[in-house]
């Protein structure tokens, strides 16, 4: 068994990953919206992208709410903005792949 438990501040990558396993769609506040994001462009599975698609989007919004007000977090929330429609474009052409 992992041992879980120390500084909530702190990631344990071994129980990280161990929780990543047992609970895919967990999104951690160390695996970043472009982590995130580049996880669900660079998987070549197709049902996997979905899954790590979902798991981007909730990075999205996440991060989102960190910037929400923040004048300085403007060039963030388009960079966030413009990740997402290229997620979507990747996700509407996998009707489109051969099997």
């Amino acid at each position: 068994m992992v041992d879980c438990v120390g500084d909530p501040g702190a990631i344990n990558l071994s129980c990280e990953a161990y929780v990543m396993a047992a609970r895919p769609h967990v999104v951690f506040p160390a695996l970043s919206w472009q982590q995130a994001y580049l996880d669900a462009i660079l998987e070549k599975d197709p049902q996997q992208i979905l899954v790590a698609a979902r798991r981007a989007e909730t990075a999205f919004v996440s991060r989102e709410h960190e910037l929400f007000g923040n004048a300085e977090g403007y060039d963030e929330l388009q960079e966030i903005s413009d990740a997402r429609y290229l997620l979507q474009a990747l996700i509407g052409s996998l009707a489109y792949r051969d099997p």
